[in-house]
Order: C-alpha cells, then sequence, then structure tokens
C-alpha cells in the first residue's frame, strides 16, 4: 500500500490548481482534470484489475504440531519472563525480546514454506540449548535437541534430494 503514495505525491505536484489537488486526493484513481468526468472516473479511463491468485500452502501435520508446540513455548516462556522481568538487567531483557521476535519471525517463515525457515530454525534451537538459563534447561533439552535433530535431518535429506536430482 505504502508504495503508492510516491505516485500519488508526484500527481498531486502535477496539477494546476489545488482544487484539482484536492481532488486527485478524494476523488478515485481514474478521474482526470479538466474532463467533465464523475467523481470516480469514467469507464473506459479505469484500469482494468485482476484479482490475485490466493496464495495458498498446505502444511503437514507434523509441522503444524510443531510449530503449536514452539509456540506453545514461547507463550509459557512469555510468562515467566513478564513475571521476573523487573529483576532482571538490560542485556537480559534485550536478548530475552531478540529471541521471542527470531521465534515468531521463524515460526512465520516456517509456516510459509520460506527457505530461510529451516536453517534458522536450526541455529536458534541451538543457540537456545547454548544460552537458556539453568532453571530452563529440562525444557530445553526436551523441546529444543530433537527439534534441532529435525531440522538437519530435515535439511540433510532435502539437500541428498537436490544432489540426486541434478545428477
Amino acid at each position: 500500500m505504502w508504495h503508492k503514495f510516491p505516485v500519488l505525491f508526484t500527481r498531486v505536484k502535477s496539477m494546476e490548481s489545488w482544487r484539482d489537488a484536492l481532488k486527485v486526493l478524494f476523488y478515485g484513481p481514474s478521474w482526470i482534470p479538466g474532463v467533465d468526468a464523475p467523481r470516480l472516473g469514467r469507464d473506459e479511463d479505469k484500469v482494468d484489475i485482476r484479482p490475485r491468485p490466493k496464495f495458498e500452502l498446505s502444511l503437514p501435520f507434523w509441522l503444524q504440531a510443531y510449530l503449536i508446540l514452539h509456540f506453545l513455548t514461547l507463550a509459557g516462556l512469555f510468562q515467566e519472563f513478564a513475571i521476573k522481568k523487573g529483576n532482571l538487567d538490560e542485556l537480559s531483557i534485550g536478548s530475552t525480546l531478540t529471541f521471542f521476535i527470531w521465534t515468531l519471525t521463524t515460526i512465520g517463515l516456517l509456516s510459509g514454506g520460506n527457505p530461510w525457515g529451516p536453517p534458522l530454525e536450526i541455529l536458534r534451537c541451538i543457540l537456545c540449548l547454548l544460552l537458556i538459563p539453568a532453571h530452563f534447561q529440562l525444557t530445553a533439552t526436551l523441546i529444543f535437541i530433537p527439534s534441532a535433530i529435525l531440522w538437519i535431518c530435515f535439511q540433510v535429506s532435502k539437500h541428498s534430494k537436490n544432489t540426486l536430482s541434478r545428477s
């Protein structure tokens, strides 16, 4: 949506009167100055816009369950963070918020089928194992070790399929 503002601004600046400039802003995109046209423009001047195809990506059940598990884990960690944030220093707060944003971004990349999702998830799981505080180590061990192994195996199988298809 924002990419349209420079074009609109250029069109407003090109008008000869302030009245026409306001009409550019408040009338339809097909309105032309100087022509006795209705507010939304004449039908023959309107641009033929076709709808985009709907983006549909069906995720396998295991990936849906994985994403829900990690989102719920994040929600639990956020609750713990909200309770203890008064006792944390700025570095801990900043790194925790970075982890939350990274996790949500990775969930979005994985659910959208982005190729950057699996490598970022591997890195996130490994860093979680290394950086999570001691009182979360059991959770980290139960969730992040299997997750890292799962995504490493996924990447290896994907890489081997690509290698075999090239030869």
